[in-house]
């Protein structure tokens, strides 16, 4: 699922509790950047940094917990 899909998910949840609003906002931070890399993972290896694609891992968790 892309990034808009994932965010109409969760506001389609009929309940309205602070929880959603955080999740929400964690997946609004872990968006795709114009090459297609999350905007905020990365992880530092011998060679430098790496970026994560998106999905990244965060949003991989997500999504399965959303199932």
């Amino acid at each position: 699922m892309n990034h808009d899909e994932l965010l109409a998910e969760i506001d389609s949840y009929s309940y309205t509790y602070k929880p959603k609003s955080a999740l929400r906002a964690v997946v609004e931070l872990h968006k795709p950047d114009v090459i297609g890399n999350c905007d905020v993972c990365e992880e530092w290896t011998n060679e430098g940094p790496y970026q994560f694609s998106y999905p990244c891992p965060t949003i991989q968790a997500i999504e399965k917990e959303l199932k």
